[in-house]
């Protein structure tokens, strides 16, 4: 479900390396994160692009490329048509963890040393339950933040370290630190801005963060996530006037994008881009509104989930085991009443491991999973079973010290407030220095909105710093 990028001469992974190539920005689609102040508009959320004449490919989609053409075909059958039986929703559960499990499995047996995230929540139980099936729990490293300070944080620690030490598993690490990588905030910075052109979000402290630790291996952690597309929590947070029930009309995704719109000085160019939002939603699958949305989750929001992230080890990849077609298909097929319950991601814990589905979240479960035709039958109910915390068995790294360790740089941390504020006064001036049409955006209004956020909103700080020098790449683009 990587992100692909086509026009009618070029397929690329990179938007940054169309534009490169096509030299043209769509201007009036560039406007499209302007939408709101929200997840919609935090990342791409049309398959037309800033990029003149290249589109994102949907992810039911493959590309055909034949002499002197490129098409593309849809290759998935995501579900969603019909609505499932019982019978029918569980074999597709049961799919579908099988196909987690081989994920999981594949992975553990490359051969790397592997960490996996444990924590309260239900999708991270979603990679440990699969790791559990497979008998393979004790062949990873666990990692739950050990020093909490927040009470979700603390709900964590005690979740996940009582679920590793009911199951077997540990917290050491593996991997020696042999080394640093130092970049400065401008190397940062250009980087982050050619991975993420055109998709952009707020910028966190660990996106310049100077140094990366080196260790003596490669490795791979597995990440939670992905359970957003087996509900409607998207829904839920961005689009809340909806209803379940109201079946898809264009008029009425109209009337759903005209409400949600952000109320700030940027309202005057939302008619110049709602088209592309329109024709999205137009060419989504699904009969109601609702499926729509999740269908727009699927495509936009979870490929670009917060951009690639600068702060990764250089020596860490990330993946997430988690993604089933089989249970977007099962998630798809149910009523929407059932859907919104959360059973798809329980139901999948249960089908690798029964009792991990009854253990204490970090939230409590919705009972209406249980009163329901889909239920099927189990000797457990909620709060049957307890869990025991095991703070203890989270060690810090107590092996021998190396004989010559690595000498850890020392470096000044930039001040994460004067970089955003670096960044915004830098990007005004490049776009009001120009020619380009973005330098309408630069008003009165926009500077009452800089004012505003740099006051009382730390993420819209944050947001603003990255949109506004996506503005400033665009323009000098166009130039």
């Amino acid at each position: 479900m990587s992100p692909i990028y086509y026009s009618s001469g070029l397929v690329t992974n990179r938007l940054h390396i169309a534009a490169l190539i096509e030299k043209k920005i769509n201007e009036a689609n560039a406007l499209t994160s302007l939408y709101n102040e929200g997840g919609f508009a935090f990342n791409l959320n049309t398959f037309a692009t800033p990029v003149e004449g290249v589109r994102l490919l949907p992810v039911s989609h493959d590309v055909v490329v034949s002499p002197g053409s490129i098409a593309i075909q849809q290759v998935l059958d995501l579900g969603g048509s019909e609505r499932l039986s019982p019978d029918e929703y569980w074999d597709l559960i049961d799919r579908g963890a099988r196909e987690i499990i081989e994920n999981v499995t594949a992975i553990v047996d490359h051969g790397l040393p592997v960490f996996s995230d444990i924590t309260g929540g239900r999708d991270s139980r979603l990679v440990f339950g699969a790791l559990v099936a497979a008998g393979r729990q004790r062949d990873v490293i666990f990692n739950t933040i050990a020093n909490p300070t927040t009470p979700g944080l603390e709900a964590d620690l005690e979740i996940g370290t009582g679920l590793v030490k009911r199951y077997g598993g540990s917290y050491a690490r593996p991997s020696e630190v042999v080394g640093y990588s130092n970049f400065s905030v401008e190397q940062h910075l250009a980087r982050r801005r050619s991975q993420v052109f055109g998709t952009y979000h707020w910028i966190v402290p660990s996106d310049v963060r100077p140094l990366s630790v080196l260790t003596s291996n490669m490795s791979i952690r597995l990440l939670g996530g992905g359970g957003e597309c087996y509900d409607d929590r998207f829904r839920d947070m961005v689009f809340t006037t909806v209803d379940i029930r109201d079946k898809y009309t264009q008029d009425r995704v109209r009337g759903m994008l005209d409400h949600h719109q952000g109320k700030g000085a940027t309202r005057q160019f939302y008619d110049l881009y709602v088209d592309d939002l329109l024709e999205t939603f137009n060419h989504l699958p699904g009969s109601t509104v609702t499926d729509r949305i999740n269908a727009h989750y699927l495509n936009f929001r979870n490929r670009f989930h917060f951009g690639p992230k600068q702060s990764s080890p250089e020596s860490m990849s990330g993946i997430n085991p988690a993604m089933s077609i089989n249970l977007i298909r099962a998630a798809r097929g149910l009523p929407a009443h059932e859907r919104s319950t959360g059973r798809v991601v329980f139901d999948t814990i249960r089908a690798m491991d029964e009792e991990l589905a009854f253990l204490p979240f970090d939230s409590p479960s919705d009972a209406r999973i249980i009163e329901s035709p889909y239920f099927r039958p189990s000797r457990f109910r909620f709060g049957d079973l307890d869990l025991e915390p095991a703070r203890d068995i989270v060690l810090g790294d107590t092996r021998p010290k190396l004989a010559q360790q690595a000498i850890k740089p020392i470096v000044e941390v930039p001040d994460f407030t004067s970089v955003l504020d670096n960044e915004i006064s830098q990007s005004i001036d490049t776009i009001r220095s120009g020619n380009s049409p973005f330098k309408a955006l630069m008003n009165e209004g926009m500077d009452d909105h800089i004012v505003w956020a740099k006051t009382f909103s730390p993420v819209q700080r944050a947001a603003l710093a990255s949109k506004v020098r996506s503005f400033a790449d665009f323009s000098q683009t166009i130039e």
